[in-house]
């Protein structure tokens, strides 16, 4: 099967070809509804939310930091990408990214938005096409191709799961992934964005 072509930036980076180019012009087009790979809401959106908006000020002001923790989650588990998401309530923010320059995806196709359902675990899709919460997805479907991806949820001290630190590739892999390191990327994540 040929794979896509990616191109990289100057500094050796893989920068993902626009996600609107072809499948995820159906999140912005409302065609999502019917959609089985869009998550549901968490259950205390609405409070979410509020801890959300002011991580995202705080995930400013510690950017630099940030992007260590998810460069070194790339490193680590050999992935072309990573990131950290703050999952807002129509968006997936990227505070800091490893292979990708999107600042931004819809809410409705982010892998992170399912983490954040289960604030306790480390969220692990072997293969994304085999999936049936994913498989539809457009960013499965078409360019960047996700197969594989693990996402420890970022949670707040009042428990509030923010969004997720990721690691992600566009070749399937074993689920067996060393779960406790990437929850301990995420929880100094967490306490990052709490820092005064």
């Amino acid at each position: 099967m040929l794979r896509p072509k990616a191109s990289i930036s100057s500094r050796n980076r893989l920068i993902l070809p626009d996600y609107q180019a072809r499948g995820c012009e159906e999140a912005r087009a409302g065609g999502m509804a019917s959609s089985s790979y869009i998550p549901p809401l968490a259950t205390n959106e609405a409070e979410r939310q509020q801890a959300v908006d002011r991580a995202i000020g705080k995930a400013r002001t510690v950017h630099k930091k940030l992007q260590k923790l998810v460069d070194e989650a790339a490193q680590r588990f050999h992935t072309p990408m990573a990131a950290l998401s703050i999952i807002d309530n129509q968006r997936q923010w990227f505070a800091a990214t490893h292979g990708f320059n999107d600042p931004e995806t819809p809410r409705a196709i982010s892998f992170c938005a399912h983490a954040i359902l289960n604030p306790d675990e480390v969220l692990v899709v072997g293969d994304a096409t085999q999936d049936r919460r994913f498989a539809a997805n457009p960013v499965v479907r078409f360019k960047p191709n996700v197969r594989f991806y693990a996402g420890a949820p970022v949670v707040d001290e009042d428990g509030f799961a923010l969004g997720a630190l990721c690691v992600i590739d566009q070749q399937a892999r074993l689920p067996e992934v060393d779960r406790e390191f990437l929850a301990n990327l995420a929880a100094e994540a967490s306490r990052l964005l709490a820092e005064d």
